[in-house]
């Protein structure tokens, strides 16, 4: 009887826990999204699933998901700019700047950034604890540039795009 019940604990009990200690701290960390919308083509598209790791220190050029109040939803992006730094938009060229340094964006965009959503005046402080987030697809993404989303306040992140899995 007491070899049974050695055998229940280990072969079922023991790894039953372990399944679910697993499970528990893996919904802590990673979080599974689906990509609504056009905002991120030519790299994330409508449908995509992604992973987003929610320890992830944010730097400039990750993709971060994160809710957005003002349209009561998620969004994923593209962080351009920290705390602290002065961003500005030439509309007309379709650049965008850095601390006066014009990024090189020709990694995740192929359309200038020509599209004003007129909810910023630039050259643009980013406030402390916040985030400058523009979208790939720049004619088609709501994003800092829009009065509904603006700056990004780093708690409401939900984590950094870690790697695509799917449609």
């Amino acid at each position: 009887m007491k070899r049974i019940k050695k055998t229940i604990i280990n072969d079922i009990v023991i790894p039953i826990i372990i399944t679910s200690a697993a499970l528990c701290l893996g919904c802590l960390f990673f979080r599974p999204i689906i990509v609504n919308g056009n905002s991120m083509e030519k790299n994330y598209c409508d449908g995509d699933k992604v992973i987003a790791y929610t320890m992830a220190d944010i730097d400039y050029g990750d993709v971060i998901v994160f809710y957005c109040e003002g349209l009561d939803c998620k969004l994923i992006k593209r962080v351009i700019a920290k705390e602290g730094d002065i961003v500005d938009i030439d509309f007309e060229a379709g650049t965008v700047s850095v601390n006066g340094i014009v990024l090189d964006e020709s990694d995740y965009t192929n359309k200038p950034t020509t599209l004003d959503e007129e909810g910023q005046t630039y050259p643009l402080t980013v406030p402390k604890d916040c985030y400058f987030v523009l979208g790939d697809n720049r004619m088609h993404s709501v994003d800092s540039r829009s009065p509904e989303v603006g700056v990004v306040d780093q708690k409401s992140v939900i984590g950094k795009v870690i790697c695509k899995i799917g449609k």
